[in-house]
This record gives C-alpha cells, sequence and structure tokens, in this order.
C-alpha cells in the first residue's frame, strides 16, 4: 500500500525503526544517496513481522437485552487495536452483593441468577499472549419484577367510628417500582372483603368510609408494574369507635280528637215513642313523644290520658 510507505534518512549504517504498530508485517529496503542524488541500486528487501503487544484498546460492547428480569445477554466486538491474537476475554460482573469473574474465549454471554431491578456494572477486557488490555464498562439495569417481600411492619396510629390511620416501611426487595399500595379490607360483621388503592410513594394512609362498632382486619400489598406476587403486609385488627355524632332530640306534642259525635237515635214503637238523646261519645288523647337518636339506640315514650 503506497500510503503506508515513509523514508528515513540516516547517515549512519544502522537504524532503530520507531512507531511501529504490534504484531504488523513489515517490508524495508535501503539506497545510497549522494550530494548529486538518489542512486538507483536499492538493497534486497526484508521483510519482518512485530511482536505481539498488550491490546491498546478495550472491546466494544455492542449487545445488551434483557432476557428476563434475572438474566441479560451481552456480546461485544474485538478491540480497534488488538495488538496481537485475542486468546481470551476476562470479565468482571459487580453488583450489590457481590462480584463474579468469568472468562471466556467467545464475544458473548448469558448472566444468569440476577437481582431483578438492580443495578450492574460489566467490565470486559481482551489479553494476548503479551497481557491484558484495557476494559470497556457497561451500566445496567436488570428488568423489573414482581415483589420479592411484601411491605413491613403495618401499624395502627389512630382510628375514629369511620376512619382509620395506618403506616408501613416499603417492602426490602421491591423488585422494581412500586406503582400503587393496595389496602386488602376484611369487614367480620359482614364477611366481606374489598381493597382500596393509593400512590406508590406513600408510607402512611387514612381510609375512610368505615362503619361504627365493625370489626375489621387490613393489610397490605406493593404492586410494580409486572403484578404484586401475591405478597401481603402483617394483618392489623381493630373495631372502630361509636359514632360521635350529637343526640338529636325531636319534641312533638300532639292533641286530636278521635271520636267527638252527637248522636240522636229515636225508637218507635207501636205503642209508645222513646227517644235517647245527647248521646256524647268523645275521646281525646293528648301525648308527648321523644325520639332520642344515636349510633345504637330508638328510644320512644307516650304518654296518654283518656
Amino acid at each position: 500500500d503506497k500510503s503506508s510507505l515513509k523514508a528515513i534518512n540516516v547517515t549512519e549504517t544502522s537504524l532503530e525503526l520507531p512507531d511501529l504498530d504490534y504484531n504488523v508485517d513489515y517490508s524495508a529496503y535501503v539506497t545510497a544517496s549522494t550530494r548529486f542524488g538518489n542512486g538507483k541500486t536499492r538493497s534486497s528487501i526484508i521483510n519482518f513481522r512485530t511482536p505481539e503487544g498488550v491490546p491498546e484498546s478495550p472491546p466494544i460492547i455492542n449487545t445488551f437485552k434483557n432476557l428476563s428480569s434475572t438474566s441479560v445477554l451481552l456480546s461485544w466486538d474485538p478491540p480497534l487495536k488488538p495488538n496481537g491474537v485475542i486468546l481470551s476475554y476476562h470479565l468482571t460482573l459487580q453488583g450489590p452483593q457481590a462480584n463474579h469473574s468469568f472468562v471466556t474465549s467467545h464475544n458473548h454471554i448469558v448472566l444468569e441468577e440476577l437481582s431483578p431491578f438492580t443495578l450492574y456494572s460489566f467490565f470486559a477486557a481482551a489479553r494476548t499472549r503479551k497481557g491484558l488490555g484495557p476494559s470497556s464498562i457497561l451500566f445496567f439495569y436488570t428488568d423489573e419484577s414482581v415483589p420479592l417481600a411484601p411491605p413491613q411492619n403495618l401499624t395502627l396510629i389512630n382510628y375514629t367510628s369511620d376512619f382509620v390511620w395506618l403506616t408501613w416501611s416499603p417492602s426490602p426487595l421491591p423488585g422494581g417500582i412500586v406503582k400503587v399500595y393496595s389496602f386488602k379490607i376484611h369487614e367480620h360483621d359482614t364477611d366481606s372483603v374489598f381493597y382500596k388503592n393509593i400512590s406508590g410513594f406513600q408510607t402512611d394512609a387514612k381510609l375512610v368510609g368505615l362503619q361504627p362498632v365493625s370489626t375489621y382486619s387490613i393489610s397490605v400489598s406493593a404492586f410494580t408494574k409486572v403484578g404484586n406476587g401475591n405478597q401481603f403486609s402483617n394483618v392489623v385488627k381493630f373495631t372502630t369507635r361509636e359514632s360521635d355524632a350529637p343526640c338529636v332530640l325531636l319534641l312533638t306534642l300532639f292533641s286530636f280528637t278521635i271520636c267527638n259525635c252527637r248522636q240522636w237515635r229515636k225508637w218507635k214503637s207501636t205503642n209508645f215513642l222513646s227517644s235517647k238523646s245527647d248521646q256524647v261519645c268523645s275521646f281525646k288523647l293528648i301525648g308527648v313523644a321523644l325520639y332520642a337518636h344515636s349510633s345504637k339506640h330508638n328510644l320512644m315514650d307516650i304518654h296518654g290520658e283518656e
């Protein structure tokens, strides 16, 4: 290749050729020159190959793919300047629990048994027989999964006749970003179960709409984009208080006449006339009704006289 030709002028009869690349074939020859110009005769051509060296550049990572929440595929190309024959690749995986090292002659690897939604560092370096070159680095997250543990320490802070206030700690192994917390609420009096959802950014909640003097059992579950894995926290059980609504009194005074009539009756017979007059039928009820309303009682007391 003409572009690779290089002329070096010296006055000595020996020369050290600098800046040659490792593991490359070269050809060289010598011509003599005087002050009148270059000679047309040149020496015989000598061919030589430079020795191998340590790789000057790292492998080029070109593929990263999540196969699942616990496994990934990685592949790479050889270094741009390998400086020799690549014998192997030395790989290192750094994670929150431990570091792992691998050696392979291939340009790809599947890493398994990883933790879901976890940040890892991956290093890859090429080795020739002269040594190990620099490493390329890739930071990656594994995919999300369902939570591997439920929220912790669900605790009852306070409750009244119609609401309860709860707090808890996030899951130590959420498996991803918690989008929603869902409360499983069991009402014992009716043996019914219903659910209430809140934001995944909260660690306390006020649940309203409960019934007075009713027993409930509540647990909480965390949802990522994949699901909740049917993981529920410890259960808290409590009975709501009586209603604090004030007593409402309704006082009604009523008076009415059941019967107020005057009847005149006359009976006739063959021998005499009989009359029964001024028969007054009357009944009067005077009463007082007292209604008391609370969460549990309806009271009525009626007094009457004839």
